[in-house]
């Protein structure tokens, strides 16, 4: 996910756009910005935010983190702010949060006004935290810069799958898939040999100590943690 920030964050989208028309000049409007100038806003400091966190403070990025719950051992990497506060200051919010009734839909028409007309979102935790209908509309009309999405809403029924006919995929998909400041992958962000090992050994332990009377050792923790 992280090359795909950077390819909104460079504008790569437009440029391959223009390029397929036989335009290969460089518009003022499409000059890019340094990630060592951004505000990254982390939505949810567990294991994958603060990882974030700490590669965004390594890249020289300002990081501003939204979290119930206080970890003081970020304070090296990041800057606690309230909800209202990261989104309206951060240049890229990336969200790490799992997705709960309380939650669902929280970056809506609402939230993305108060966005930078600049600004990059990055969902790789769940798509229900999304409107997808509202994202769309501020994508079109500048409200933001630009969105990475590896998950989306409804996507059990797409994602995984191989359609011969494209025209059959939902509009939303449609849409989002042929904006240029988009870029998506299907739930894959995850996908790596040493995850999808990790993932089975962990299962397998559970299963084991459970079977033994035992209280899982990671039972729930990956969705605590996104």
């Amino acid at each position: 996910m992280k090359r795909k920030k950077m390819y909104l964050l460079r504008k790569w989208g437009y440029y391959h756009r223009k390029m397929r028309r036989g335009d290969f000049t460089r518009p003022t409007e499409l000059m890019s910005d340094e990630i060592f100038n951004q505000t990254v806003g982390i939505v949810g400091l567990g294991r994958i935010g603060a990882a974030a966190a700490e590669m965004y403070h390594a890249l020289g990025a300002r990081v501003i983190g939204y979290d119930p719950v206080y970890n003081a051992s970020l304070e090296p990497f990041l800057d606690f702010v309230d909800f209202e506060t990261l989104i309206k200051e951060s240049d890229i919010v990336q969200v790490h949060i799992p997705l709960t009734p309380e939650n669902k839909g929280m970056f809506s028409a609402n939230e993305f006004a108060k966005m930078k007309d600049d600004a990059i979102l990055v969902n790789q935790s769940r798509g229900e935290l999304v409107d997808t209908a509202a994202l769309i509309v501020a994508l079109k009309y500048h409200e933001i810069g630009g969105a990475a999405l590896d998950v989306l809403e409804g996507e059990e029924k797409i994602f995984g799958c191989k359609f011969e006919d494209v025209g059959s995929l939902p509009d939303e998909y449609t849409e989002l898939i042929n904006l240029p400041n988009v870029v998506m992958s299907p739930h894959s962000a995850y996908y790596t040999k040493m995850a999808v090992k990790n993932m089975f050994l962990q299962s397998m332990t559970d299963i084991e100590r459970t079977l033994s009377g035992k209280k899982g050792l990671f039972q729930g923790e990956l969705a605590k943690k996104q």
